[in-house]
């Protein structure tokens, strides 16, 4: 399902970010900078096990989740064998060209257990024009 922010900090006064759906939906047309950062406090699992957050749009009115980079994969797949109760921090930045209406998401992806810091974690979307 869709990762949800707790609060938004600050810089959302159009409100196109929603700490209810968990999805930022574009105001206009242009050029955005998505960065994403998540701590995951309690991970899992054994051989094989990944926790994965996915960054993805839904294009206005579309019913299917997009990659936000047609062809590739932009998202970390962060290990295997973790211990019980392991944490570890994942970050990166995407420019996006979103059209008014689209919807970005965080998706979480993976198979390990995991249980993410609302805290230390961020999804931040800038206009660039």
């Amino acid at each position: 399902g869709v990762i949800k922010m707790d609060n938004v900090a600050q810089g959302n006064a159009a409100g196109c970010y929603s700490t209810s759906s968990g999805l930022y939906q574009a105001a206009i047309t242009g050029w955005y900078m998505v960065s994403v950062g998540i701590r995951y406090d309690s991970l899992s699992g054994s051989a094989n096990q990944y926790a994965r957050p996915q960054l993805r749009y839904l294009p206005d009115g579309g019913s299917t989740w997009q990659y936000p980079v047609n062809g590739g994969w932009i998202d970390p797949i962060i290990g295997v064998d973790f211990g019980t109760g392991d944490y570890i921090h994942t970050a990166y930045s995407v420019p996006m060209y979103l059209a008014s209406g689209d919807n970005i998401g965080l998706l979480e992806g993976g198979n390990a257990t995991s249980s993410i810091n609302h805290d230390e974690s961020h999804f931040g979307v800038i206009f660039m024009g």
